[in-house]
C-alpha cells in the first residue's frame, strides 16, 4: 500500500507539471507515451476517437504496480492531452520553441486598460472591452468585435451562431468568449495556454483571475463549452488560415465538422464562408 501510494504522490505531481488545458487540443499524441521503467508508470494508452489529426476526448492512463495482485491496476481518466503542442505539420523548430517551457505573458499597464497576452507560440491576443483582436506571429489578425462579428484582416467574414464561441491557435493555445447571446457583446474572455489559464470580465477590463496551476486550468477549461469552436493558424507560406472544426453544446454534446471561413494570402483576404444573414460575406 505504501508502495501505491508513493508512486501515486509522484503520478499526480507529474500531472501536475505536464498537463495543461485542452481535453480538445490540436496536437499529435504518441499512442503509447512512456511514463517510466515497468511497474512504475507502464502501459499508457491514449484514446483519439475524434478526427485522425486531432487528439480529444477521453484518454486514459493504466499505472501497474509490481508486486501488487493483477487486479491491484489503477486507471485514471485524465480527459486532456500531456502536452500543449503544436500541430503536426509545424516544424521541428516551432514545436520545440512552444514545448519548451515559457509560459505565455499578460499585460495590463492599468486599471480599465486594454489586456494583452502574447502565447508561447507568439501570438498576441488583446482584449479591449468587447473587441478580442487575436494575431498570428505573421501579423494576421482575427477580430471578434461588436455584436458579436468575426473579421479576418479587416474583412467581416460571418457573425456568431451562438453564444459562445472558441478559437484554437496554432500553437495550442484556447480562447473561449462567451456573449449574452448570438447578437449581443462579448461578456467574458478565458485564456488556456498550456498550464495558464486567464479570466477576463471584458465590459470593465479586468483580469478575474490568472493561474500557473495546471490543475486550475485543467478545471476551469472543463467546466466551460465551448461552442463553436474555429483553429487559426498559418500555412508553411505564412498565410493565415481561419476554419470551423467542431461545435460544442452546453450539454457536452460535440459535434465534429471542418468549415473554411477564410484565407489571408499576399496582402489579401479569401472570404470562404456564405454567411446567408448578412449580404456582405
Amino acid at each position: 500500500m505504501n508502495q501505491m501510494l508513493g508512486l501515486m504522490q509522484q503520478f499526480m505531481s507529474l500531472l501536475s507539471s505536464q498537463i495543461p488545458s485542452g481535453r480538445r487540443g490540436f496536437c499529435q499524441l504518441p499512442q503509447q507515451p512512456n511514463f517510466g521503467a515497468p511497474g512504475q508508470f507502464g502501459g499508457g494508452q491514449f484514446g483519439n476517437p475524434g478526427l485522425s489529426n486531432f487528439c480529444g476526448g477521453s484518454p486514459n492512463l493504466n499505472i501497474n504496480l509490481n508486486g501488487l495482485p493483477p487486479n491491484a491496476n489503477v486507471n485514471i481518466n485524465i480527459g486532456g492531452q500531456q502536452q500543449n503542442c503544436p500541430p503536426a505539420h509545424c516544424g521541428g523548430q516551432f514545436q520545440q520553441m512552444q514545448c519548451g517551457g515559457r509560459n505565455g505573458q499578460l499585460k495590463q499597464d492599468g486599471k480599465g486598460k486594454p489586456i494583452s497576452y502574447t502565447t508561447r507560440g507568439g501570438y498576441q491576443v488583446t482584449v479591449n472591452k468587447h473587441d478580442i483582436s487575436i494575431k498570428d506571429p505573421n501579423g494576421n489578425e482575427v477580430k471578434h468585435h461588436g455584436d458579436p462579428h468575426e473579421n479576418l484582416n479587416g474583412k467581416h467574414i460571418k457573425d456568431w451562431k451562438g453564444k459562445q464561441r472558441s478559437v484554437v491557435l496554432g500553437d495550442g493555445t484556447k480562447i473561449t468568449m462567451s456573449a449574452d447571446g448570438p447578437h449581443g457583446v462579448t461578456q467574458h474572455t478565458s485564456i488556456y495556454d498550456g498550464r495558464q489559464n486567464v479570466q477576463i470580465a471584458n465590459g470593465q477590463n479586468q483580469i478575474e483571475h490568472h493561474s500557473l496551476n495546471g490543475f486550475d486550468t485543467m478545471a476551469r477549461e472543463f467546466a466551460q463549452f465551448d461552442g463553436e469552436t474555429a483553429m487559426f493558424t498559418s500555412n508553411q507560406q505564412g498565410d493565415g488560415m481561419y476554419y470551423n472544426v467542431y461545435n460544442e453544446a452546453a450539454n457536452g454534446a460535440i459535434t465534429y465538422g471542418m468549415d473554411w471561413l477564410g484565407q489571408a494570402s499576399g496582402g489579401k483576404v479569401h472570404d470562404m464562408y456564405d454567411d446567408p444573414r448578412l449580404k456582405n460575406t
